[in-house]
């Protein structure tokens, strides 16, 4: 294929961050979506919850669908799916037809993430590889921090059903980019019965170290970062005082951080080698470690945690996985083009994992204290630390990657 464009850049940016608006642009509305519908507020979670489910069900499927048929078909109907499935929440009479949408919705707003990935690896290698993944990394940072704001803003101009609206024209617009920039990357492998299709991608996957050392590090990560997803908002309100309003703004301010880091990547992986900006980022996460203990240890004494000790230690945590995430994805996918459709699936499947069980722990052992999310974020950043470590004992990832 020829050299790509900025609009293909900018189309990939978008599919990408399809999940991230979907999520994070709703949670502002769902207060007032459960008393439109006379809800019980449990379900107002739900529109979340299963979300995340449809999501995670998805993700190796729509990778080896992918290396089987090409990433168009995929991405087309997953994409179809997405913006019919955003329609249905707009028309739901009921609370329970806007759950099941929305859970259609995450299944086939898989392809995202799972293709965008995939598709960033057909393209490109090496440096200019890692250079596309801070791209996208850095869209993912920006779509974090902006939709809960925008998502406030049009709940309070429009109404409660303006975020799900804004779903539709993101699904219509994505499919208008992608008919117009989006080529097929990837020529489809159909040798195999798919049982041995998926037996023999995940034996190549699990034989090369580099590509399992870089998902576990990414899951490791993940574990760390929805601890302060799930947790922030509610230790803000609960333990210091803050207005529900400014919650967003509260988390949108820790996020810029983790943009600027990943931006900084964009242009430092330039000059430098993906491994060489890991080991930095592993500086931030070790210091992390350091401060966040120190803050748990002031806590278990009965001391209050001022809140600039706890901002400081997951402020110093995001500027790591700024330099970390997009360098780890860019190491897994860099050895094995042949099933980059099935790798990205199964980073997305080990990040989404562990990022699901980091964020319950927080929430089961929370006590209207930082406690549990100083905890769980210590303790995905001494994962990451100690996967560091034993990359750099054993050399099995080479520093050229």
């Amino acid at each position: 294929m020829a050299e790509p464009n900025r609009a293909f850049y900018v189309t990939l940016v978008l599919v990408i961050s399809l999940s991230v608006i979907a999520i994070d642009s709703l949670i502002p509305a769902i207060p007032l979506m459960i008393e439109a519908y006379g809800a019980d507020p449990g379900l107002g979670q739900l529109t979340v919850g299963l979300y995340l489910g449809g999501y995670a069900l998805g993700q190796i499927p729509v990778g080896l669908a992918a290396d089987r048929f090409g990433r168009l078909p995929i991405l087309y109907a997953g994409m179809i799916l997405f913006t019919l499935a955003s329609l249905a929440t707009v028309l739901a009479p009921t609370m329970e037809v806007l759950l099941v949408a929305r859970f259609l919705q995450g299944l086939a707003g898989t392809v995202g993430p799972v293709l965008a990935r995939a598709i960033a690896r057909d393209t490109h290698s090496g440096i200019r590889l890692a250079h596309i993944m801070a791209v996208l990394v850095t869209a993912l940072a920006a779509g974090a921090m902006v939709a809960p704001i925008f998502g406030t803003v049009l709940v309070q101009l429009i109404g409660w059903q303006a975020p799900l609206v804004l779903n539709v024209l993101v699904g219509v617009v994505t499919l208008v980019l992608m008919v117009l920039y989006l080529p097929e990357t990837h020529t489809p492998q159909r040798d195999l019965h798919p049982w041995q299709q998926c037996k023999t991608s995940l034996g190549r996957f699990l034989e090369t170290p580099q590509a399992v050392w870089g998902t576990l590090l990414v899951g490791a990560t993940f574990f760390a970062y929805f601890s302060i997803a799930t947790g922030l908002g509610s230790v803000l309100v609960d333990y210091y005082g803050f207005s529900p309003n400014l919650v967003g703004w509260g988390f949108a301010f820790a996020v810029a951080f983790y943009m600027a880091s990943a931006q900084s990547g964009r242009f430092l992986v330039r000059r430098f080698d993906k491994l060489r900006l890991i080991y930095w980022g592993s500086i931030f996460y070790g210091l992390a470690v350091l401060i966040g203990a120190a803050a748990l240890f002031n806590v278990s004494r009965g001391n209050p945690l001022p809140l600039f000790w706890m901002g400081l230690t997951i402020v110093v945590y995001l500027l790591g996985m700024g330099l970390i995430f997009a360098n780890a994805s860019a190491i897994t996918l860099d050895p094995i083009p042949d099933i980059a459709g099935f790798g990205a699936s199964l980073l997305g499947t080990v990040q989404m994992g562990l990022g699901t069980l980091g964020a319950t722990l927080t929430a089961v052992f929370y006590q209207h204290s930082p406690t549990s999310l100083l905890g769980v974020m210590v303790t995905g950043a001494l994962m990451s630390f100690g996967l560091i470590i034993v990359q750099r004992r054993r050399r099995f990832v080479l520093a050229d990657t």
